[in-house]
């Protein structure tokens, strides 16, 4: 990861904010959201106390723990208490890697801990989850109205934490929502490029070849995290009004192929080879109908800004 500490692009959401909560616990400090959306909510609501947990051993990157708004909690969280008086839990920790032997436990034990103080406190809560819950025997785009059939660990285990969610918010008398996020990159306050897109800009900047299984026909769809971090703020003037899943994307999902060809407009000595061989899988991308038709919200950054914006960066 790349920390940008200046000329990150401007932020700024496309509706009205209406109050802020008056204490907010982001979780998953030491990730690529977090970071990004507690300065995000600073700038929104200069009034709130936000407090972001991180691992133990992990800091903040500068840019955030610069702010006196912000504040560090450094706890597993397995351990994690809430602060007094939160009104509002935004939880982005994750443990992402299949080989990872926290994976359950932090991703579903951690979950339902921190979703039954948030509950039992009456604060608002917004889990970060993921298109991964989907798989890919569903009808594309995804759905929220369709049954999740995750075909991997993690998408398995984010799953299993929103039903930890909904169960601890049973009867309780805050709201909760899970974000079920497309693959989130870009630069704001912190910066991401990783998967494909990693491997092809770093091609483009080492002069390596680039080998494309198949066609280059998978799809990919990715979520800026300028867009990640305005949608968490619509999001949160509208929490008392939701409930349940909301997939959170660009609505412009790309072929594997088609996003070499973009970032070759950028960099032209780019080189790639397409390997027929090589099996490739059809992709995930999802409906967002049901958040765009429910909150003042739409995606603002375009595949081909975010893309320009990136071969700048990397």
């Amino acid at each position: 990861m790349r920390w940008l500490h200046k000329d990150a692009p401007a932020f700024s959401p496309n509706y009205s904010l209406m109050a802020a909560p008056s204490t907010i616990l982001i979780t998953g400090g030491s990730g690529f959201l977090a970071p990004n959306l507690a300065v995000a909510m600073a700038e929104a609501w200069p009034s709130a106390d936000i407090y972001c947990l991180t691992e133990p051993g992990t800091t903040l990157p500068e840019v955030v723990a610069d702010r006196r708004q912000i504040r560090t909690i450094e706890a597993d969280l397995l351990s994690a208490r809430l602060p007094d008086s939160t009104r509002l839990v935004v939880h982005c920790a994750a443990i992402r890697d299949p080989a990872s032997p926290l994976l359950q436990q932090v991703n579903v034990e951690g979950t339902r801990l921190l979703a039954d103080q948030a509950a039992a406190a009456g604060a608002g809560f917004i889990y970060a989850s993921t298109q991964s819950v989907y798989g890919p025997a569903n009808t594309m785009p995804a759905s929220e109205m369709e049954m999740p059939i995750p075909d991997n660990e993690y998408g398995r285990a984010k799953l299993e934490g929103e039903r930890m969610v909904a169960e601890a918010y049973d009867g309780a008398l805050g709201n909760w929502v899970a974000l079920r996020f497309a693959r989130l990159y870009g630069a704001m306050h912190t910066s991401r490029y990783d998967g494909m897109l990693g491997r092809l800009l770093r091609a483009a900047k080492c002069g390596e070849i680039v080998t494309i299984n198949g066609a280059g026909a998978s799809i990919i769809d990715f979520l800026h995290i300028r867009d990640a971090c305005s949608a968490i703020l619509a999001v949160c003037d509208a929490l008392p009004h939701l409930s349940g899943p909301y997939n959170i994307s660009s609505g412009d999902p790309i072929s594997i192929l088609a996003l070499a060809q973009l970032v070759r407009k950028h960099r032209p000595n780019l080189r790639w080879q397409l390997d027929p061989a090589r099996s490739e899988w059809r992709g995930l991308w999802l409906d967002i109908t049901r958040v765009t038709a429910t909150l003042p919200w739409t995606p603002q950054v375009s595949i081909e800004e975010g893309i320009g914006e990136a071969v700048g960066a990397v």
